[in-house]
């Protein structure tokens, strides 16, 4: 299985979930890949903000090694599932990627709230403590995935 994560610029939500993800998949012994990137270009090549490092430091987890890349046509053919993690992300994917693979490009939160088309807030405006809440939510939904797919196996790239 191989899961690439969306949010704007690729240093808040996205590495967030990336690096939450692959906490999961390796506790669970799946052999995915995963990925984040961004729809936007305005961050490409740096870090995650560091208030995202510090949260998923706080839960064990090291994401300060990611940098920010956009969103490629590429990916469609790449990865297996495409998560969004905002409503707004995921239109603008569908607008700049017309004619996704059926199936393959979804919203994250979905996973835990069906069709109520809930977006992970950006945290980026707002002071650390935004940050936590979303970490838990991205949690949550990551683990809803491992779930929902964990029986699944497919080759790392």
């Amino acid at each position: 299985m191989k899961i690439l994560f969306v949010c704007l610029g690729n240093i808040c939500r996205s590495p967030m979930a990336e690096g939450v993800m692959k906490d999961l998949v390796q506790q669970h012994q799946l052999d995915w890949y995963i990925d984040s990137a961004g729809t936007e270009s305005y961050h490409i090549g740096q870090q995650p903000d560091g208030r995202a490092v510090k949260t998923c430091i706080k839960y064990g987890i090291n994401i300060g090694d990611q940098r920010a890349r956009k969103l490629s046509k590429k990916d469609f053919e790449t990865f297996d599932l495409i998560y969004a993690l905002a409503d707004e992300v995921l239109h603008e994917i569908k607008s700049s990627h017309p004619n996704p693979p059926q199936g393959k490009l979804k919203l994250l939160l979905d996973e835990v709230f069906p069709g109520e088309h809930r977006s992970v807030p950006d945290p980026w405006y707002g002071g650390e403590e935004g940050f936590d809440p979303v970490f838990h939510m991205i949690r949550e939904a990551c683990e809803a995935v491992v779930k929902k797919y964990g029986s699944v196996s497919s080759a790392v790239i």
